[in-house]
């Protein structure tokens, strides 16, 4: 038998405590704590009020019957077996409930014969023949031998896993397995021998019980005996038949040692002796329908007795209604014209008593066959209920979804109908020369309407018996659901305001609006046969991400029996929400030539909205974004700049109209032979494992000691679960997305660091600070995916360092103006990850010539994520250690020229070992390309600034070194205190400062020894201004442009007076 059979019920209990039942009960006994009795309460309470439930209909009765199975376990604690309270609890409520049930019928068949000339029996609801049903299901599982019992309650109906269970029984885990198997098997085959299938009676049992605090209260009260009369009396009926029970017992145990003893003498009987016939056990019976007598009753010769049957019958209402149906076949006359004209009158006056009774405030449910079927697709939420209630206050809508119930047959005519109606109004609209605020379909409630409508099964024949003009009416009609303004914002969670306004504004709906509305719309699609229709619905079910669709989308791409171009259009769908086991829906249309148009065009013969395609490129183009593929890299030319990813799977709604087309059919096939060869592959990929999707749903349980096991268990299978989990964020249930991301993202931050931690760990460090930034380059999944690329082909680490670095220099320039744009910082992880990339071999000859780095604008000053983790003590010494990793492995100018800044503004020495190497290197036989005069310039700062005495004859080299590495353009102000810059332009003498390598080189040799290489006239002065002349101050000495000369005869004298006090020093 399959689990949902016999796990009907799950109950929303809190976690369990870590106070066993059996305690619990020992404490109670030993001193009647209110405490411990509460606890155990609490913890079976939603057990116990649900079968109460399920036995008695009335909520009063059912809470009666809930106090006396506590009382009872009040009054029999001591005998109770501490590791069975669950099980013993259910059979207690099982008998309790029948007990109260019996109790209230007799009340009831009192009052009536007191009240009433002519008796009828007891008039049962339309739900009889579930809630008999799950009256055999609670009976048989109660007759179950206790130890299989106990198993099956603790495990199904109380949630505990099998660990759990075994452990308050005292078991091992293997025993508890074996009589829970036993248990199912042996319920099963009772149930079937009854007739009895538990998914009959799955949408009623379904529901949970939640014990109210009041009922706490109420019921730990009544054991110190406050209980009601009725309560009391039920625990008493039951008490007295528990002794019953153990008297029988030791009757039957006598009985049967005698029946042992006397065999002996029955064996003497003479052989010839006649054997008594075995009785035979009857059959069981149904239940009447109540109604039957009553309808054939019609027929009477009696002209009273038919008329007190006409009037029991609409009293009865619709719980009539099957037996009318059957009147309306029979052979009297009278008995057909009755019924026909009762059964009328009872549907009108149900459907005025629905829409005049109706609140989506209240607890209760109506009975109405209307909103059975509307709870069974929208559910019964807050949102739902609203909804409902909007759609109820019209009239017509509502005589139109009632006579639809009647058949097939009435719901296409009421469907065709509304339809041509609707498309006769919009087409109204259409002629009149004044603005029309609101259009037909612009009020979410009207949409909602009509995809109700077009739910119930025959409404896909509408449009097949349209007669004349009707038919383009219809198409107009049934346009206007994706057309008008009520599916996308329903879809969106929002609607027009209910207001007298001539423009009503856009309002926020009730929470969980736009889930009614995706399942609203995925049920109304499964009828659809226009392709047009069914393209445009998808296409908003797409846009605003609307995963309730994709059963219906399923439905539709596997049916053989639809057209391409609906096919395609639900392949749009799973490709955005399906997981890779979808492929196999993809791949029948992967041959297919035909010509295709999307949207496809409507069969009132408008135009296409897009170029011409066919079937198979449409088909392979989404199964690549299925599978997590840009287009493009396959070729698909027209699919340029259109990938993107949100919450980590791709964007589908942007590939709209020709991105899957070709401009010839040498492109096609080229695209087509690798994306096919790809998509081979992908037969192979892992499915989610059965097993483990049944974990992923248990994810979503009400229960939240199940929702948790569901995940620890998920969490101890790792990568095993990986598709399964995949599969999990595309799930409806919030709960469900939830906890799959946070397991996934566990799940690759456990890989991501067995991967790349140790490399990290050897180049940069393993210390705190290490780890910290190893996390913040894990935290972006543009980090992720490019180290994964490089794990995968090392040899591929320059292209991607040079393609990362396009990436964050084209996000730096935003736009400002024509031809103008403004550099913005890249964020630290974007920065990290990129210098991290560049520390891979390989990765250092991505640049041979100067590049820019916009997205690190730089300066000691600069609010850059480099400047603003260096200041950051948690990560700096990583980013210190990184800083120099990276400065060390570039070859090019403006890397190294960028290290070399960045330490000379923040101190950083771990980059002193790449500026002692620049400094050796000679320009014309240099192994690095870009180690320019300049580079050499900058590295004799950083070997000055944070360099030791030891660095003297490094620097020495360079003392005679005239090759200039910089000028500094400054001209005379136009005005008084405003200096003008030329850039372009030759340095003029006496006017701009040049630098040569040799300038900065002694300067930095006498820094090194003590000296302030201002003394010597190294640092030159602004000649223009209020600054002129005025000296260097000690933050800019390190400056890249502080250093140098206005006229020639300057720096001999500078040159002179500082070789002189080197050659002092060396004597």
């Amino acid at each position: 038998m399959p689990r949902s059979a016999v796990a009907l019920v799950r109950f929303a209990a809190p976690p369990t405590s870590r106070t066993t039942d059996g305690q619990l009960l020992r404490m109670f006994v030993a001193a009647r704590t209110d405490d411990a009795f509460a606890e155990l309460v609490r913890r079976h309470g939603p057990m116990v009020l649900a079968v109460c439930h399920r036995v008695l209909a009335n909520p009063h009765d059912a809470e009666d019957a809930f106090q006396a199975v506590f009382l009872v376990l009040a009054r029999k604690a001591g005998a109770v077996r501490g590791s069975n309270v669950a099980g013993w609890l259910y059979s207690v409520a099982v008998r309790t409930a029948r007990g109260v049930r019996i109790m209230r019928d007799r009340r009831k068949h009192v009052v009536a014969s007191q009240s009433a000339r002519i008796s009828a029996p007891t008039i049962p609801d339309d739900t009889l023949v579930v809630t008999e049903q799950a009256a055999i299901i609670d009976e048989e599982l109660a007759k179950l031998p206790e130890l299989l019992r106990e198993a099956l309650v603790l495990c199904e109906l109380h949630g505990l896993s099998r660990r759990q269970a075994a452990l308050e029984l005292g078991i091992a885990e293997g025993t508890l397995s074996s009589r829970l198997a036993a248990a199912k098997r042996k319920l099963a085959e009772r149930l079937s021998a009854r007739g009895v299938t538990a998914t009959a009676a799955l949408s009623m049992l379904l529901s949970s019980a939640t014990v109210s605090a009041g009922l706490l209260r109420t019921t730990t009260a009544a054991v110190r005996g406050a209980a009601g009369s009725v309560a009391n009396a039920a625990a008493a009926t039951v008490l007295k038949g528990m002794l019953f029970d153990q008297l029988r017992s030791v009757a039957l145990t006598t009985v049967l040692l005698a029946t042992v003893v006397c065999g002996g003498y029955a064996m003497t009987a003479a052989p010839g002796s006649p054997p008594e016939a075995t009785p035979t056990a009857p059959a069981p019976r149904l239940a009447e329908d109540p109604a039957a007598p009553l309808v054939k009753q019609l027929g009477s010769e009696d002209f009273n007795e038919r008329e007190v049957a006409d009037k029991e019958l609409r009293k009865l209402g619709l719980k009539a209604e099957a037996a009318l149906k059957v009147g309306l076949k029979a052979e009297n006359p009278e008995v057909r014209a009755r019924s026909a004209a009762i059964l009328t009158a009872v549907r009108k006056s149900a459907l005025e008593e629905l829409a005049k009774t109706f609140d989506p405030k209240a607890d209760g449910e109506p009975t109405h066959p209307v909103w059975k079927r509307y709870r069974a697709i929208a559910g019964n939420t807050p949102a739902s209920r609203e909804l409902f209630a909007l759609i109820v206050k019209h009239a017509d809508w509502l005589h139109r979804l009632g006579t639809a119930e009647t058949g097939p047959e009435s719901a296409e005519q009421q469907y065709r109908e509304a339809m041509v109606q609707m498309g006769r109004h919009f087409l109204g609209n259409m002629r009149v020369f004044f603005e029309i605020p609101v259009w037909p379909c612009d009020y979410g409630q009207e949409t909602a309407y009509l995809m109700l409508l077009g739910s119930y099964p025959g409404t896909e024949k509408a449009r097949s018996k349209c007669v004349g003009d009707e038919a383009e009416l219809f198409l107009h009609g049934e346009g206007r659901i994706h057309f008008a303004r009520g599916l996308e914002l329903g879809l969106q969670g929002k609607t027009l305001e209910q207001s007298p306004k001539f423009r009503p504004d856009t309002v926020d709906a009730v929470p969980g609006t736009n889930r009614v509305f995706g399942k609203l719309l995925a049920s109304w699609l499964t009828h659809r046969t226009e392709p047009a229709v069914i393209y445009c619905a998808l296409e908003l079910a797409v846009k605003w991400r609307t995963a309730d669709v994709l059963p219906a989308a399923r439905t539709i791409a596997a049916d053989k029996e639809r057209g391409p171009d609906a096919r395609c259009a639900a392949l749009h769908a799973v490709a955005q929400f399906g997981t890779i086991a979808d492929l196999p829906l993809f791949a029948p249309l992967y041959d297919d030539p035909t010509g295709l148009v999307v949207p496809p065009p409507p069969s009132i013969g408008l135009g296409p909205r897009s170029r011409r395609m066919q079937v198979r490129d449409h088909a392979v183009g989404l199964a690549l974004l299925l599978c997590d593929r840009d287009p493009f890299e396959f070729g698909f030319p027209y699919a340029q700049n259109r990938f993107a990813r949100e919450n980590g799977r791709p964007v589908v709604a942007v590939y709209v109209g020709e991105p899957f087309g070709f401009p010839n059919e040498e492109a096609r096939t080229a695209a087509h032979t690798k994306a096919r060869a790809f998509l081979d592959k992908q037969k192979d990929a892992p499915k989610p494992d059965p097993a483990h999707m049944k974990l992923i749903e248990r994810l979503g349980s009400e229960d939240f000691a199940e929702r948790e096991a569901a995940h620890k268990q998920l969490k101890e299978l790792g990568s095993k679960a990986r598709a399964a989990l995949e599969a999990g964020i595309k799930s409806g249930n919030a709960e469900i997305v939830k906890r799959c991301r946070e397991l996934l993202d566990q799940l690759a931050r456990a890989e991501f660091d067995a991967t790349h931690w140790p490399r990290f760990a050897k180049v940069i460090g393993d210390d705190k600070p290490s780890r910290a930034l190893f996390e913040r380059i894990r935290s972006l999944p543009r980090n992720v995916e490019l180290l994964d690329a490089v794990a995968a082909n090392p040899n591929a680490a320059g292209k991607h360092y040079h393609d990362r670095w396009a990436e964050l220099n084209k996000t730096a320039r935003v736009p400002i103006g024509v031809g103008s744009f403004q550099l913005v910082a890249a964020p630290l992880a974007d920065v990290v990850g990129w210098m991290y990339l560049g520390t891979f071999p390989g990765a250092e000859g991505a640049f041979n010539t100067s590049h820019s780095i916009d997205f690190l604008p730089g300066g000691k000053h600069s609010n850059d994520a480099i400047a603003a983790a260096l200041k950051d003590k948690t990560v700096a010494p990583a980013v210190r250690q990184l800083v120099g990793k990276w400065t060390a492995a570039r070859v090019d100018y403006t890397g190294r020229a960028y290290g070399f800044q960045l330490a000379l503004d923040f101190g950083i020495e771990e980059v002193l070992s790449a500026a002692r190497e620049t400094v050796r290197a000679k320009v014309k036989d240099d192994p690095y390309p870009g180690n320019t005069a300049q580079n050499i310039r900058l590295a004799i700062l950083v070997v000055g600034k944070l360099g030791s005495k030891d660095d003297l004859p490094l620097l020495e080299v360079h003392s005679a070194n005239d090759t200039q590495c910089g000028v500094f353009l400054h001209d005379p102000p136009e005005k008084p205190g405003e200096p003008v810059f030329r850039i372009y332009r030759l340095a003029i003498e006496g006017q701009d400062t040049t630098i040569q390598v040799r300038d900065v080189s002694t300067a930095m040799r006498l820094h090194l020894l003590g000296q302030n290489p201002d003394d010597f006239g190294f640092y030159w002065r602004w000649p223009h201004g209020s600054d002129a002349g005025k000296r260097m101050e000690p933050d800019n000495r390190f400056s890249p442009y502080s250093i140098g000369f206005l006229r020639k005869t300057d720096r001999t004298a500078a040159h002179k007076k500082a070789q002189e006090w080197f050659d002092k020093q060396k004597k």
